[in-house]
């Protein structure tokens, strides 16, 4: 998966609400867990934040948490990773957002 956003989508310190949405495709892959990665303006991780999942199915499931970006937070970069699964197996994700919790 590439979600294309390298170096991070433009963001700033405070307070978050993060989700996406995730089912299996083809395959066992049974966990996954979106990783947020808050950065500063020189690319420096500041902080990494989950939302795991586990228990997948072929049913759509969401993801959801608040969080709050650290001081001097400049980007957000998001990663999907799982343990489960092999070569071949298949996710469907959805959604994915990112934004201000007021």
């Amino acid at each position: 998966l590439q979600l294309a956003n390298y170096p991070g989508f433009a963001t700033i310190a405070g307070p978050k609400k993060a989700s996406f949405w995730v089912k299996q495709g083809v395959g066992a892959i049974t966990n996954a867990t979106l990783r947020l990665r808050w950065l500063d303006s020189s690319e420096t991780l500041l902080q990494t934040d989950t939302i795991p999942l586990t228990s997948l199915s072929a049913s759509w499931q969401q993801g959801a948490a608040t969080f709050t970006a650290p001081a001097n937070t400049a980007s957000v970069f998001l990663e999907v990773t799982s343990n489960s699964g092999s070569l071949g197996n298949t996710l469907y994700l959805d959604d994915f957002v990112v934004g201000d919790d007021f």
